[in-house]
Formats: C-alpha cells, sequence, structure tokens
C-alpha cells in the first residue's frame, strides 16, 4: 500500500516504504507539482484509488458531504426489552466519511495526495476511498490487518463503549450489511469497490450492523438487589398496580455522528413517557396498542461529542388475561375496628385491627416500592404489600412502627387534656382463617386459589382478573397500655344538638345519667371520623364502646356500636341511660328527720314533681302618725326568697331539646342537677337561654319587653343585677299607672336580687338544697298621708268603714313584683301586711285594743308554693293573742322588745288567722316626741329674744351718758356717733377706748 496508507505516520514515525512505492509516489508528486490541476472538483475520479489498485473513486463534492465534521456517520440503535434481566440491542451504521486517522491516512505525503483530489485536512475518508482500500492493508504492511478489519475494530470499539454502560454484554456479533431498514425506507449499503460507481464518492454507505444481548442490572429499575427479589415478578407487580417505573440509557454521540434510537418495552409493558433529545412516543396498533420510544440526535455538524440519557417510563400494558389495576371511585382502602373498653374506667384499653386493602404511597413511611426519582405508583394493594414482603422490598417493622393510627389515640387524647394513650407494638397477621375466623380471609401469608388468580399457591397475583389486587386485605393489630378515660371526657362534647353538655365531664355526665335523664342522639361524624389516619384514602372505621358499670345503651345493654365510612354514610347513634336514676318521688321538709307526705312540717309532698318553698321577712321598726300631714310614717325592711329544689321540665323546654336526632327524656329536674347543668352550660360556648315577661300589661312599658336569662355565670350574674333594677321599674309603673291613689313619688325605692345556692356542696345528685332567689329591700322610710279632711277621717274612725279612705304615697311603697316566680310570694305578703296597714290607719286611739280581727289566707296552692312568713313590728305594737286554725302560726320576742310573728302556708290547706292588735304607751310615748320637741325649742327662741331686747337697750343707755360728757370739753372734737360703738371710756389726754357691739 502506498504511503497515504501509512499507520498513525504523524504520531510514530515509524512507518517503512518500499522503494518502488517510495519512488512510484515521488514521480507522482513531482508531476502534480509541475502541472498542478486547477481544481480537483473538476475532477473525473480520484487518482488516489486509481494509482493505489486502478480503482476507480467518485469524484469528491462538497454538496454531497452531509457532514461538516470529519466523520458522517448516521447509526440506528434498536433496543428491545426482552424482560427486566435482558435486552436484545441492535446497532446498524451507515458510513458516508470516516476520521482518517483512525485508519492511518495520517502521513505528509497521503495528505497532500489527499489534498490534491479535493479531500482537505478537515474531512474524512469518503465510503468510495474506504472500499477501494477494502481489501489493502491499513498500514502498507504486508502482515497488517486489512482497512476493513481494522474499521471493523474501531466501530466495535465504539459501539462496545456505549454498551458497557448498560450491563453484562454477551459477545456482540458484528457484520457488514448490503442494506437495512430504516424510517425512510430500505437503505442500500456496498462494501464492493466494483459497485460504487455512482457520481459520489460518500455513496453507497458502508453498512456495519451489531447485534448484542446485555444483561440489564436491577438497579437500572431502583428495586435493589437481595437474595429474596425476583426482579420480573416483583416490576411486573408494579406496573399491573398502576405503577410508572422510569428507566435511564445513557447514550454518547460523536461528532459527526446522527443517532437515532429505537426502544421496546416489554410484552407486558407500554411507554407512556419519553425524555431526552428528539424524543418521541410511537404509537403500535394492534390488539393490545402499546407505544414504543424514538429519540434522534444530530450531531453532523458539531465539533465536538454530546451525551445524553434515553428516559422513558413504562406501565403496564394488557393483554388476553390480564389488565392493570383499576381502582373504583370510592373504594375501601382499610377498615379500622376499634374496641375501646371503658367497663374500668380507670384501667381503659384500646384494641385496634386494621385491615389494609389498599394504601396511598407515602402515606406511611417505608413503602416507597419505587423510589421518588425512578417513578411513582398511586397506591400499594394489599397483593402488592404481600409481593414487597416477600420479595424484600419492605421492611415490615418500619411499616409498623409508622403505622399512622397514633390518629386514635390522639383523637381521644385531643378530648381529654392530659390524656396519654401508648399503643403496644403492632403484630402482622400472617393468615386470618388461622388467627381469627371473623376476619375476611387475608394476611401475609395468604394463598391465591386457582378460583382468582391463574397460578395457584402464589401469595400475590400477577396475572387473572384478580391480579395485584385489593379483595384479600392485610391485617395489623395493636393493643394500649391500660390509661384512664371516663365516658364523659370521651364524648362530653360530641352529644350533637344537645348543645348544653358541651363541656361534661367524666363526673357530669355520670351525675347526669344518675339523675334520671337518659337521652338518644346521633354524635357529629367528627366523632369517628377523627379517628381516621389522615392521607389513607376512604378508611371505614367501627368503633365498639364497652360502656362502664354505671351507664347502658336505650336497650340495656353494655355495649354501643358506630360506624363510620364517610360524613354522609356513618352510624352514630347513641343512646345512653343510668343504671341506678334518682327518684324525684320523695317528700321534703322543713326538718328533715322522720320526714313524710304527713308530717307538720312538710312543704312538698311526694307525688310533687315541682317543689319550690318561699320566705317573707318583713321587719317594719316605726309606724307613727303625723297629724300635721294626716298621715302615717312607716320605716321597715323587706326580705323574700325562693328556693326551688325540684322542677318538673315542661314539654316546651324538652321539645326546644329535643329534635330529628335528638330525643331527651327528663320528667324532673332536681335542684343539684339543675346547679350541674348550670355549670356545664357555661362551659360551652353558646350556653342554653330563654326569655319570659314579668308582667301582661301592655300599659306598663316594662311589660312590653322579656326578661333574658343565660344560663351561665355571667348570665345569671347579669340576670340578678338587672332583675331588681326591672322590678323596681315595674312597680313603679303599675303604681303610676293603675293605682287608685294619685301620683306616686318612689324614685328612692330600691331592690337588690341576688341567687344563691348555684353551687353543689355534695357529689350526689337530689333536691335537699335549693337555688335560692333573694330579694331584699333595704331600710326605707315613707309616709303615706290620707287625702280625706278632718272631719271624713273622724267619721271614718267612728263608723270603722274605710271604703272611701284616700292614701296618698311620697315614699316608697311595696305593692305588687311581678315576676313568673315571685307572685304568689308578693301576694302572699300583701295579705298579711295589708290587713295592719288598714287597721293602723283606723285607729288612732291611744292604748285602744282591736279584738278579733281576722284576716283569711290564700294556700299554697294559689300561691305556687309554700310559704314561711316573718313580720317584725314597731315597737309598741304587737299582736296579742294570735292563733290559726291549722296551728302553723307563732310569735316570739327579739333582743330589741320587738314581737316577731311567724306562719307557714302549706300545700293543700285553707287558714285563717285570729289576733288583737296592741299599741303600747311606748309607741304612744314616740308620736308625743315632737310635740315636746318643739314646745321646748320655742321656750328657748322667746328667752334669747328677751335678753338681746335688754341688751340694746343698756347700750343706747350708755351713748346718751358720753354724749352729754363730751358736749362739755369744748376743745374736744366731734365724736361720730355709730350705734355699733360702745365707748368704754376716755383718757386724760382725751383718748376715747371703744368696743364694737353686736346689734
Amino acid at each position: 500500500m502506498v504511503e497515504r496508507l501509512a499507520s498513525k505516520a504523524s504520531l510514530l514515525r515509524q512507518q517503512k516504504y518500499k522503494d518502488n512505492v517510495v519512488l512510484f509516489l515521488v514521480f507522482i508528486f513531482l508531476i502534480q507539482m509541475v502541472m498542478p490541476t486547477v481544481n480537483a472538483e473538476g475532477l473525473d475520479g480520484l487518482d488516489i484509488c486509481t494509482e493505489l489498485n486502478s480503482g476507480f473513486c467518485d469524484t469528491v463534492y462538497s454538496e454531497d458531504d452531509g457532514s461538516s465534521q470529519v466523520s458522517w456517520i448516521e447509526g440506528i440503535y434498536h433496543i428491545n426489552m426482552i424482560d427486566t434481566g435482558s435486552m436484545l440491542f441492535v446497532a446498524t451504521w451507515e458510513i458516508y466519511e470516516y476520521d482518517r486517522t483512525p485508519l492511518g491516512f495520517t502521513g505528509t505525503l497521503a495528505q497532500t495526495a489527499l489534498e490534491n483530489d479535493g479531500i482537505f485536512s478537515d474531512d474524512g475518508i469518503p465510503a468510495d476511498v474506504i472500499r477501494n482500500s477494502w481489501d489493502e492493508p491499513w498500514d502498507g504492511q504486508v502482515d497488517s490487518i486489512l482497512v476493513k478489519d481494522k474499521l471493523m475494530e474501531e466501530i466495535s470499539a465504539n459501539i462496545g463503549d456505549m454498551l458497557s454502560s448498560l450491563g453484562s454484554v454477551s459477545t456482540p456479533t458484528t457484520n457488514w450489511i448490503s442494506s437495512f431498514e430504516k424510517d425512510s425506507g430500505v437503505v442500500n449499503c456496498q462494501t464492493d469497490r466494483t459497485l460504487d460507481d455512482d457520481g459520489n464518492a460518500y455513496y453507497p454507505p458502508i453498512c456495519v450492523q451489531t447485534t448484542v444481548e446485555i444483561e440489564l442490572s436491577a438497579d437500572k429499575f431502583g428495586l435493589g438487589t437481595n437474595s429474596k427479589l425476583d426482579l420480573e415478578s416483583a416490576y411486573k407487580s408494579l406496573l399491573i398496580m398502576g405503577g410508572q417505573v422510569k428507566t435511564s440509557l445513557p447514550i454518547s454521540i460523536e461528532s459527526g455522528h446522527k443517532s437515532i434510537y429505537h426502544v421496546d418495552p416489554t410484552n407486558y409493558a407500554t411507554i407512556i413517557g419519553t425524555n431526552g433529545p428528539g424524543a418521541t412516543k410511537i404509537s403500535n396498533s394492534g390488539t393490545f396498542p402499546y407505544n414504543s420510544g424514538r429519540w434522534e440526535v444530530n450531531n453532523l455538524n458539531l465539533p465536538s461529542g454530546y451525551s445524553s440519557n434515553l428516559e422513558f417510563t413504562m406501565g403496564f400494558r394488557n393483554n388476553e388475561t390480564t389488565d392493570a389495576f383499576n381502582l373504583a371511585p370510592n373504594s375501601k382502602s382499610m377498615n379500622l375496628e376499634v374496641v375501646l373498653d371503658l367497663s374500668d374506667e380507670n384501667a381503659a384499653s384500646i384494641e385496634l385491627l386494621a385491615g389494609i386493602n389498599h394504601i396511598e404511597t407515602g402515606s406511611i413511611q417505608g413503602l416507597e416500592l419505587i423510589p421518588s426519582d425512578k417513578g411513582n405508583i398511586p397506591i400499594v394493594t394489599s397483593d402488592g404489600i404481600r409481593m414487597a414482603h416477600h420479595n424484600g422490598l419492605i421492611n415490615l417493622d418500619a411499616i409498623s412502627n409508622n403505622f399512622p393510627v397514633s390518629s386514635v389515640g390522639n383523637s381521644l387524647s385531643s378530648t381529654v387534656p392530659d390524656l396519654s394513650i401508648e399503643m403496644g407494638e403492632f403484630e402482622w397477621i400472617l393468615d386470618s382463617s388461622l388467627q381469627n375466623s371473623a376476619l375476611t380471609a387475608g394476611g401475609l401469608n395468604f394463598e391465591h386459589s386457582l378460583s382468582s388468580c391463574e397460578t395457584a399457591g402464589v401469595n400475590y397475583c400477577i396475572s387473572g382478573d384478580a391480579a395485584m389486587g385489593t379483595e384479600y386485605p392485610v391485617y395489623l393489630r395493636s393493643t394500649s397500655a391500660p390509661f384512664k378515660l371516663g365516658l364523659g371526657d370521651l364524648i362530653g362534647d360530641k352529644l350533637g344538638d344537645l348543645s348544653f353538655l358541651n363541656d361534661v365531664s367524666q363526673d357530669d355526665l355520670e351525675k347526669i345519667i344518675n339523675s334520671g335523664m337518659a337521652f338518644e342522639t346521633i354524635l357529629d361524624p367528627s366523632f369517628l371520623s377523627a379517628m381516621k389516619p389522615s392521607d389513607m384514602g376512604n378508611t371505614e372505621i367501627t368503633l365498639k364502646l364497652i360502656l362502664p358499670n354505671w351507664a347502658s345503651n336505650k336497650e340495656g345493654g353494655d355495649t354501643i356500636l358506630l360506624s363510620h365510612i364517610s360524613d354522609n354514610n356513618y352510624v352514630g347513634d347513641f343512646g345512653l341511660q343510668g343504671a341506678n336514676s334518682f327518684d324525684w318521688a320523695h317528700p321534703l321538709c322543713y326538718e328533715s328527720a322522720g320526714c313524710s307526705d304527713i308530717s307538720q312540717n312538710v312543704f312538698c309532698k311526694s307525688i310533687e314533681k315541682s317543689c319550690k318553698k318561699g320566705l317573707v321577712d318583713l321587719d317594719i321598726s316605726e309606724y307613727s302618725f303625723s297629724e300635721l300631714q294626716k298621715g302615717i310614717t312607716v320605716e321597715f325592711a323587706l326580705n323574700m326568697e325562693i328556693a326551688l329544689h325540684r322542677l318538673s321540665v315542661p314539654s316546651s323546654i324538652l321539645d326546644s331539646m329535643n329534635s330529628d336526632t335528638t330525643q331527651v327524656s327528663l320528667p324532673v329536674l332536681p335542684s343539684d342537677l339543675l346547679k350541674l347543668i348550670l355549670e356545664i352550660a357555661d362551659r360551652g360556648d353558646t350556653p342554653y337561654s330563654t326569655s319570659f315577661s314579668i308582667c301582661d300589661d301592655d300599659k306598663i312599658e316594662i311589660c312590653k319587653n322579656d326578661q333574658t336569662i343565660e344560663f351561665s355565670t355571667n348570665g345569671i350574674t347579669e340576670f340578678t343585677n338587672q332583675f331588681g333594677e326591672s322590678v323596681t321599674s315595674l312597680i313603679k309603673s303599675e303604681l303610676k299607672t293603675s293605682s287608685k291613689i294619685g301620683d306616686i313619688d318612689i324614685d328612692g325605692f330600691n331592690i337588690n336580687t341576688t341567687l344563691g345556692g348555684l353551687i353543689d356542696t355534695d357529689s350526689i345528685i337530689g333536691d335537699e338544697e335549693g337555688i335560692v332567689l333573694s330579694i331584699n329591700i333595704p331600710k326605707v322610710r315613707t309616709t303615706i298621708g290620707l287625702g280625706n279632711s278632718w272631719s271624713e277621717i273622724y267619721e271614718i274612725i267612728n263608723n270603722g268603714e274605710t271604703d272611701n279612705l284616700n292614701i296618698d304615697i311620697n315614699a316608697p311603697l311595696l305593692d305588687n313584683i311581678v315576676n313568673p316566680i315571685m307572685t304568689p310570694m308578693i301576694k302572699a305578703m300583701d295579705g298579711l301586711t295589708g290587713a295592719l296597714t288598714l287597721v293602723a290607719a283606723s285607729t288612732i286611739t291611744d292604748g285602744l285594743a282591736i279584738k278579733d280581727i281576722k284576716t283569711d289566707l290564700p294556700n299554697s296552692d294559689s300561691l305556687d308554693m309554700p310559704l314561711e312568713l316573718k313580720l317584725t313590728l314597731p315597737l309598741g305594737i304587737y299582736l296579742e293573742d294570735l292563733t290559726s286554725m291549722s296551728g302553723r302560726s307563732s310569735s316570739f320576742f327579739n333582743s330589741e322588745e320587738r314581737q316577731v310573728i311567724e306562719y307557714r302556708i302549706v300545700s293543700g290547706d285553707t287558714d285563717s288567722v285570729n289576733f288583737n292588735l296592741i299599741i303600747g304607751w311606748q309607741w304612744i310615748l314616740q308620736q308625743l316626741l315632737p310635740y315636746i320637741f318643739f314646745t321646748l325649742l320655742f321656750i328657748s327662741w322667746r328667752i334669747r329674744a328677751r335678753i338681746k331686747k335688754r341688751n340694746k337697750k343698756k347700750r343706747a343707755s350708755e351713748i346718751k351718758i358720753l354724749k352729754a360728757e363730751a358736749s362739755e370739753n369744748m376743745f374736744a372734737k366731734s365724736i361720730i356717733l355709730n350705734p355699733d360703738i360702745e365707748v368704754i371710756g376716755v383718757s386724760n389726754c382725751k383718748i376715747s377706748i371703744k368696743k364694737r357691739v353686736n346689734s
């Protein structure tokens, strides 16, 4: 071979030339130097080919060169994924131009010869020149390999470098081919130098094809490696479950190359996404169509190489037996069975059983079957968990330790402050049929039968209708350590329409249930939904609540079953009643010892659902007569109390608490329960409130406004603070609008209202300690004037007729306090005080005893409650021979020697009181004190006036004497008289000594 074929001449400088070849080439070059060619493009052929072996190479034209670089090679790479373990790689090169360096066209003489043929230093060797040298030694040495073999070595090395990054490569099979098919059609190739005379030095291309089988490493799929892993089975399982697995193949394209890559997936997969240079998806039709991938990189004109990756994502391709898993809408992901045992509230426990049908990926740490950079899988089915377990892809302990069932404990802990629930370690159930026959078939070691999977006896199914399904769950079970939890603590804020029980505690609920209350309601769905783990899909939960021994369900059993699928699909029926309820049917007495319905001091009998009692304490400290004003001055203080012990709950109140979802049964409300309910209501966000009117007279302004009472601490306080003002306003209005006694000025009238007994002193629900409403009128002084003439009064006194008596009032007079509770008490008080006022106004005689006075008293039925009356009379007035038909009256004298009268009005009895009114000398003496005082005052005034007059006369006489003495002295100056100045004396030097006197 000639020098132009010398091997690496420019680098090693070691080639030797045959003498005859050297002489021949020198001769050729000298001729060309003497007679140079005008333009190489005008040649009919390449001299270098003719001179070498009399061959013919087409003339080189620049427009025929498809690359601006030293090579022009177009490669087609077909990658056929056989399975996850291997792929068939077929590379086909179309060589139009090849780099001269690897083929030895680098010597000075060779380069000069090429340039003479129009092939310059930045050009490669056209295909025609390579074919012409096909069977020549590549470096001119007789024993050297031929050009075609050298080219094959270079191609194989180049392709081998690319394949080495994919995995273990089998021995490649590389051949020169005469034709192949690509996207644009059939490409005809040629290696025979005698068959390339087509007028283009680059055509036809020289084509070589390499076929090799590559064993893929598992890390290409991101599933790791372990001795238990069946990569093909696991990979197929992931795709069936809807997984999308990314695969990345590195590529490197040299300068002057154009490469097209085709990737065909396995027969159970399809390419659902491509990425990389010139990436596209190719649809392939058929009974079960699928996608392949295509990438194209054109580096023909770039001076440097290009590296990138072929990225494609594969999913499952349906076939005649198996479809990809499709999760139906609203499919159950997990079933939680929670058993909450409160039979011993000091040692409560939770047993939790989780049946997992599918889990959303990422919801549990440790269940990431596909790394995020390698793909994704939306859900993992129960078959998928079994597959991952038996292929060593997951650590069961990592999953169980991170299983989000803490939501159950957290839900309870959020309800009960400071509650901490420690769940025990989770245990995987291997086969539910062996451990709990009540469970659906499943477990980690569950084996599919032939009917559910084409292959029987496998733990997970990868073919058939049941492939990677959710029908057979896997199970986790855990039991908590004992903890303290009461039923009231659990459901206190979850009783639906029973808003007044929003914040019941354990003690609260036990008291309420054992007070006679029973209720049925529908728990708010949040009670159960809060127990569901978040991000766990459509979880169904069933709660079996074992009740404490003091409570039962509405049928009398000890368990309540609740379930929740969604807020629109749940069972929250919750009925509760007490095991030992409060019995209201018992009497109440002023003294509890030996109390019965026939006791003398009973105030409520056992048949009375409602029980109230009242107290009126009227202290009249002064009762005096004013002659000048024709009236009576009264100074008094008044205390009234109403005690509520039990109350028959009106149907209207029960109706207000009942709804379509809530029914309450409470025949009687004992006072202790009322206190408790007020306390509970005070804790809620919206305490129960009601309104009522204290009167029904439209003429009175206060009657037009309802009184609102809110059952809370602040509400009760505000109500009692305003109640006195309302009652005062009512009294003023009624006296002004309806009184027969004319205009009244009662601005000084005050009422203090308090509500006591709202705090229970023991832990037992009862009715012995009532809730007490107290009204206090501080001591007030008032004048009751008689509007009649003295003759009319005299006639009234003599005749004893009081029908025509007119009374004017210029200070507070308690007439009638109207409100729904106190009206009976006020009527009773009027009955006693009215008789005394009438008698006092009719008798103005010293020491007169009015005998046989009789007044009828109403019974407690007309007053709506028993009353205990206490009247303290002013000093000097007392009742003698006080008796009542029922024997319920009594009297005594206090430390101030004032008479105190006590009387009790009880249920179901009409009584009358008889007494003699005695007006004593003490009272008469009090009436005379003003007259004595005024008489003494008048006498004192007259004495002072006489003394003053006498002093005035004395001063006038002294002044007269001084004037006479002054007139005798002719040199004395005139003295200006001043009646207010008294001259005491005149000195020898005529100086007057004076003093000022009072007139």
